[in-house]
């Protein structure tokens, strides 16, 4: 069990890794914030970028294809 955990974790953390490199690809900044939740009955991640203007915007990111659900200003 000890290592299905270890891995589940390790495949999670890939995950935001890349959820947050795919977010600065669509918003340049530097994130600031992120975090796993529950959204319509999907799994996203909520990325916060702040941008080069000092703008804070929201990145979603489904958890499981890694496509940008939508980006809003905060």
């Amino acid at each position: 069990a000890p290592v299905e955990s270890i891995g589940g974790v390790a495949g999670l953390v890939g995950t935001l890794v890349e959820a947050v490199e795919k977010a600065l690809t669509n918003v340049k900044g530097k994130a600031v914030e992120a975090e796993l939740e529950k959204e319509h009955g999907n799994t996203v991640f909520e990325i916060k970028i702040v941008d080069d203007s000092g703008t804070t915007r929201e990145i979603y990111v489904d958890a499981q294809s890694g496509n940008v659900l939508k980006i809003e200003k905060d």
